[in-house]
């Protein structure tokens, strides 16, 4: 579905950028195939995140992980920022969340694998459906309303 005023800008896309900007379209489509991934990406730790998914991770994670705020600076730079060891293994818990049970005799290294892999896939291939999307934005509106 199309927004009445974005018809005009979108008249005005090359033919390479309309053709990104379909796949964006369908790769973001709600009833496309990545759609239920991707929202479970979004609400598990993205701008969205759910409570539920506070509950799972805390059933999950290792309760003899340390949590603990790092400050690093540099009076070189002139530049100072925080560093959350714990990070990463509440990323890893919440990846792994939603990643298919390992069957017998299958190694549960290799399940978790693919299924990082997979995400990072879905996470990649959105990425650049999104900046081709701005692109084709960028280029034929907002950039044309700076240019004398």
């Amino acid at each position: 579905q199309q927004r009445p005023e974005f018809k005009p800008i979108r008249s005005r896309f090359a033919p390479e950028q309309e053709e990104r900007w379909k796949a964006a379209a369908q790769f973001f489509d709600s009833k496309g195939p990545k759609f239920k991934q991707l929202k479970s990406l979004r609400n598990a730790f993205g701008g969205h995140f759910q409570l539920n998914t506070v509950r799972d991770v805390l059933e999950r994670i290792d309760t003899e992980l340390v949590g603990s705020l790092e400050v690093v600076s540099s009076d070189a730079d002139r530049v100072a920022g925080p560093r959350l060891p714990y990070a990463f293994d509440l990323i890893v818990t919440v990846m792994a969340m939603d990643r298919p049970p390992t069957p017998d005799g299958d190694s549960e290294t290799e399940v978790v694998r693919l299924h990082a892999c997979e995400v990072f896939g879905t996470i990649g291939d959105g990425w650049i459906h999104a900046v081709n999307a701005m692109h084709a934005i960028v280029a034929n509106h907002i950039s044309p309303r700076f240019s004398s």
